[in-house]
């Protein structure tokens, strides 16, 4: 996992990607964790592992789409190449889309962004966006 840079953690303290997500999660919590004994790690496990089906993937790419239209994303630079995070995640929408990405490799972040509240202030060792 990657550090993030001061300059990097200044632009997501400026432009919360967190906050930004609120309309996602609050929507997920709705839709999928309706039950008192609903289990996150149970729900994102089985939406992940069983992406084939259209309504699984449609939730993992609003996902993706939410966090393509952060400020955060067009500032912060790739760890790949030099250019703004946000080409990376237009790349693995595609690909996600297309069926040329498995879904479970977003099942870490999924859990992360439906249970973090907006107050949480980014640190230096957290996940590598």
């Amino acid at each position: 996992m990657a550090e993030l840079s001061q300059n990097e953690l200044e632009a997501i303290k400026a432009y919360p990607v967190r906050t930004g997500l609120e309309t996602f999660r609050t929507t997920f919590i709705s839709r999928y964790l309706k039950s008192e004994n609903a289990n996150v790690t149970e729900v994102v496990d089985q939406l992940t592992s069983e992406a084939s089906d259209r309504r699984e993937k449609d939730v993992i790419l609003d996902l993706i789409l939410a966090l393509l239209v952060q400020p955060a994303a067009r500032i912060i630079h790739s760890r790949n190449k030099n250019k703004p995070l946000s080409g990376d995640i237009a790349s693995f929408y595609a690909r996600l889309s297309a069926n040329q990405e498995h879904a479970k490799h977003v099942a870490p972040l999924l859990k992360l962004v439906v249970t973090q509240s907006g107050d949480v202030v980014p640190q230096t060792s957290d996940i590598d966006i």
